[in-house]
């Protein structure tokens, strides 16, 4: 995902010198190891039966952020936000899978306060973007005690958009306790009112989409709210609401 303007990005200055493959449990502390993180799962490894912690709250604003699991891979740890603020994230470019994460498979994500602003603009295929994740699917995953608050965008073509998550697929994903304070806005999608007709997205306050691979929705959701605005700019095409 190209970053316009010239931004620098958080993997630039990544931090992974706290990372010990022989370890199961890691505590961050600084942005820079946070973007360690990210560099580690987008590059392989994705953090299976392997614990990592936030020490500290963590300001990204610094430098445009590159999602965790967002260019490849997945993460299937546990991250336990163990009640820190991270601030000042700017997720921005041509994203399959945008948020703090891209995507979140048979991992955990939990206690844990996230703001700024994630947008997608999408030349080919599809997108999947959400405030904490772009994508989370079971056996199992979970995610609770968890709050965004910000902007959620997605253009150029169809997807999934929500607040929080932009799609929660396959049985056994969980979300509870999580709340989404957020600005969801979707389109315009396609060049032409053509183009247009051909393409759907599903966008919510909270989660864009839900379903597994057969079509049925599946998802586990339990105490959880949205409170914002989800805005379908003109030309957008259809737009199926979601949670």
């Amino acid at each position: 995902g190209p970053v316009p303007g010239g931004r620098a990005r958080w993997t630039e200055f990544a931090d992974t010198a706290w990372y010990d493959g022989q370890k199961a449990e890691f505590t961050l502390t600084t942005a820079a190891q946070l973007a360690g993180l990210a560099k580690l799962v987008n590059g392989g490894n994705n953090f299976n039966s392997k614990t990592v912690k936030l020490g500290a709250d963590i300001d990204l604003g610094a430098h445009d952020w590159v999602p965790i699991a967002g260019t490849s891979g997945i993460f299937s740890g546990e991250f336990d936000g163990q009640g820190h603020a991270i601030t000042g994230m700017k997720v921005t470019g041509d994203w399959e899978y945008a948020g703090l994460f891209g995507v979140v498979g048979r991992g955990t994500i939990h206690d844990l306060t996230l703001s700024g602003s994630v947008s997608a603009a999408r030349t080919s295929g599809t997108a999947c973007v959400g405030g904490l994740a772009g994508s989370v699917f079971g056996g199992p995953s979970e995610v609770y005690n968890v709050l965004f608050t910000g902007t959620v965008s997605l253009a150029g073509r169809d997807g999934m958009v929500g607040g929080l998550v932009g799609e929660m697929q396959v049985s056994d994903t969980a979300l509870s306790n999580c709340a989404a304070l957020a600005e969801v806005s979707v389109g315009p999608v396609g060049s032409s009112a053509g183009v247009r007709s051909s393409f759907l997205v599903y966008a919510g306050g909270l989660v864009g989409g839900m379903s597994d691979y057969s079509g049925d929705p599946k998802v586990d959701m339990r105490n959880c709210y949205a409170a914002g605005t989800v805005t379908v700019q003109s030309g957008a095409g259809p737009v199926r609401p979601a949670a």
